[in-house]
């Protein structure tokens, strides 16, 4: 999708110990956090710029980031597969539309085989502190073995954040949760230990996880009792098989992959049009739903409680051929009234009914708004990032913050999508925090920093932007800063505006020393 960065010769390759003296004070010129699709798109455009040094910090033993790490039942993407990909390493071997989690999780494996990027990876190394020296210009990244709990500090001139947001489980918290008697766990943390066959299983919270495991494991359990506080927007998933022989001309026709990839993204793109500048549509969109919904649940009783009371899209849509076939069934219950505790053998809800049950599974999503919260970054003045961001987070086009020179941030604040594929989005951040890693390199920089003046300018434009949005409808959401007003998650515009305006950074808005 995004045309391709320039490739530098071998004299303009820039690695330790080559350039200049000043390497010398640094272990390696980048860190990045995270192989997940993030870290695997910044290792890809560090190579496209000729920038060799850098390092990406692990804490797991293996690549994938959300898709190593959320290995429920029914996991899959909720974004074409095509799409849902790097626009540098096409596969044509899909199996389906949407792949599910393992098939996405064996590409990036063998995405950063094929890119040579595991060479650069270090495994079982948690990030927990980095702290920026503003005299030698450095950053100090204090890592944690995962298997030993050794601790090792790693100097870098750059620091890219590339941990994503989907790593931290949110978990509400109830009264006696730790009482009781059987398995409870988080989507996330997914115990393949547990036998739920023939068990009565409560599920808390109906998000983008519950709706894809709640099929998968309806058919298999005694009872299904499903604890659901707002009810979300289902649409029909046009999802599809990809036979042998669409597959091989895929294959053998690399445009025709490329056009495929081209009409999906501009199908999706589309849809901002209702997200963003137009919400009204989104109304027209509901009753489309609401009768998809219809068709699907007969009992007036359970229409109710599955209708949603908030405007279409200001929370996730969602997509599912089965969700609703799966509540309609005998043996599960759709639980309105809230949750009042947890005790030794089952879910009380507040109208005082026990739901007795074997197991308790939760499907509530992550700790979005607090995503750096496991890791501890100091700019300058040693000011601390997350508490800098305690009541909302303030960014220059999503990846770079003042005061935090030589930082940049992959899927930060304000660059979420609600429509189109977030790989897009991150191979034009990390294409974007490459070329200032060069600028640094070539200039010999200290310090890279964006003006405070330029971030201002883009937090105001950002918000005063969403206000006319849909997700700026009223609704409560992960999409809302710390203040729960702010609406700081997403991008509240076109992804190719975003792609023209982070194609080539504008250095006039930081300050270099």
């Amino acid at each position: 999708m995004a045309p391709k960065d320039r490739t530098t010769s071998a004299h303009d390759t820039i690695d330790s110990g080559v350039r200049d003296a000043r390497r010398a004070e640094v272990d390696v010129e980048v860190l990045v956090v995270g192989a997940g699709f993030s870290g695997l798109a910044m290792g890809h455009a560090l190579r496209r710029v000729g920038v060799t040094s850098f390092r990406i910090l692990e804490k797991a033993q293996d690549v994938g980031g959300t898709w190593r790490e959320n290995t429920y039942p029914g996991a899959a993407c909720d974004v074409p597969s095509h799409l849902y990909s790097f626009s540098f390493a096409p596969d044509p071997g899909w199996s389906r539309s949407y792949s599910p989690q393992p098939e996405i999780l064996a590409y990036l494996r063998e995405t950063a085989r094929q890119q040579d990027l595991l060479a650069h990876v270090v495994f079982g190394a948690e990030v927990i502190e980095a702290r920026f020296d503003e005299a030698r210009g450095a950053w100090s990244v204090v890592s944690r073995d995962t298997q030993t709990g050794a601790s090792t500090t790693t100097t870098s001139r750059s620091l890219v954040l590339g941990n994503g947001a989907l790593h931290i489980p949110s978990i509400p918290r109830f009264e006696g949760a730790e009482t009781f008697a059987g398995p409870q766990f988080h989507s996330a943390r997914w115990d393949h230990a547990v036998d739920l066959r023939g068990k009565r299983v409560a599920v808390i919270g109906t998000g983008a996880s519950a709706i894809q495991f709640v099929p998968a494991i309806q058919p298999d359990v005694a009872h299904l009792s499903v604890f659901q506080r707002t009810a979300p927007w289902v649409v029909p998933k046009r999802d599809f098989a990809f036979s042998p022989t669409t597959k091989a001309i895929l294959k053998s026709v690399p445009a025709l992959q490329r056009a495929y990839r081209a009409f999906i993204y501009g199908v999706n793109e589309a849809q901002a049009y209702g997200f963003v500048y137009e919400p009204r549509l989104m109304k027209l969109l509901g009753k489309l739903a609401i009768q998809h919904m219809h068709r699907e649940i007969a009992h007036p009783v359970l229409r109710k409680k599955l209708t949603p009371t908030f405007v279409m899209g200001c929370k996730r849509v969602l997509l599912s051929n089965d969700w609703y076939r799966a509540l309609r069934q005998p043996n599960v219950d759709v639980v309105t009234h809230a949750i009042d505790r947890i005790e030794t053998n089952g879910v009380r809800t507040r109208d005082g009914v026990l739901h007795e049950v074997d197991a308790i599974l939760y499907g509530t999503g992550f700790s979005v708004a607090e995503y750096l919260s496991s890791m501890r970054i100091h700019g300058r003045g040693g000011v601390e990032l997350n508490e800098r961001w305690q009541k909302r987070p303030e960014v220059h086009l999503g990846i770079s913050v003042s005061g935090f020179p030589n930082l940049f941030l992959l899927m930060g604040p304000a660059t979420g999508l609600g429509h189109n594929s977030m790989i897009f989005m991150i191979e034009a951040q990390a294409r974007y925090a490459a070329q200032c890693v060069r600028r640094i390199e070539d200039h010999g920089l200290r310090m890279l920093d964006v003006k405070p003046e330029a971030q201002a300018a883009f937090t105001r434009e950002v918000q005063e932007r969403m206000k006319r949005t849909v997700w700026a409808s009223g609704c409560a959401s992960w999409y809302q800063a710390g203040d729960g007003e702010s609406v700081t998650a997403l991008w509240p515009g076109f992804t190719f505006e975003y792609w023209a305006r982070t194609r080539k950074p504008d250095f006039s808005q930081f300050v270099a020393t």
